[in-house]
């Protein structure tokens, strides 16, 4: 993500303190590294939840192996790693059972206007009748678009070969009360930050905040003639 000082500064501050979930994965199994223009790892909470038998590190801190030890609304990106989303997807074109369960349970645990980042899937492009599959069957709501990798906040890197090839993400946004995202405790920080720099602004300049929103509209308008799905 290219950006200049102001907007640096800006995502740097609402950022700060992000709590992150990596979903499916041990930690160290294989290692993944945090990288970010915008912020250091140390200034960010990273965990992990996974079931497998091989995950030596159950019980320390940051690892958990249930989602029900989760509490709900609580990260502010969840991070799928090795989940097995894609399993029926190839023949029917829908998600499986076990699919609905962690998307579920991930949707449960993000914040209102927070999101969960996936790998796209092996198997090719994936129809929006699968986005549409999940959104019909999960308790909390979400609107999902592709994103180039440039465009996130942050990356988690395999040491493993191969990992690491797809250059678009997919990215989930949990759509807050009355179906408006972005309703959260981060959501209200971005707002006040934003109406403190636009009182710092000179007067008849655009702020970094203005800034940011035109490339927000921009972008919308551009997803609707993509793949944006906004139930």
């Amino acid at each position: 993500m290219k950006t200049g000082l102001q907007d640096r500064i800006f995502l740097y501050i609402i950022n700060r303190g992000m709590k992150i979930l990596i979903a499916c994965h041990c930690m160290g199994r294989p290692a993944l590294t945090f990288t970010s223009n915008i912020i250091d790892s140390s200034e960010v909470e990273i965990s992990y939840i996974d079931k497998s038998p091989n995950c030596t590190e159950y019980g320390k801190p940051l690892q958990y192996f249930l989602w029900k030890d989760l509490p709900n609304n609580s990260f502010d990106y969840i991070w799928f790693m090795y989940c097995p989303i894609w399993g029926q997807m190839k023949n029917t074109g829908k998600a499986s059972e076990w699919a609905l369960k962690i998307f579920n349970a991930a949707l449960k645990k993000v914040k209102s206007g927070g999101e969960i980042i996936i790998n796209p899937s092996i198997e090719g492009e994936v129809p929006d009748i699968y986005f549409k599959s999940i959104h019909d069957k999960v308790e909390n709501k979400f609107t999902y678009e592709l994103k180039e990798k440039k465009d996130l906040p942050f990356l988690m890197e395999s040491t493993r070969k191969g990992d690491n090839c797809f250059k678009k993400l997919f990215v989930l946004t949990k759509t807050g009360p009355g179906g408006g995202a972005g309703k959260s405790a981060g959501g209200y920080r971005r707002r006040r930050i934003g109406k403190t720099l636009r009182r710092q602004a000179p007067r008849g300049s655009c702020s970094t905040v203005c800034a940011l929103r035109g490339r927000r509209q921009s972008a919308k308008k551009n997803r609707r003639n993509t793949i944006k799905l906004a139930f």
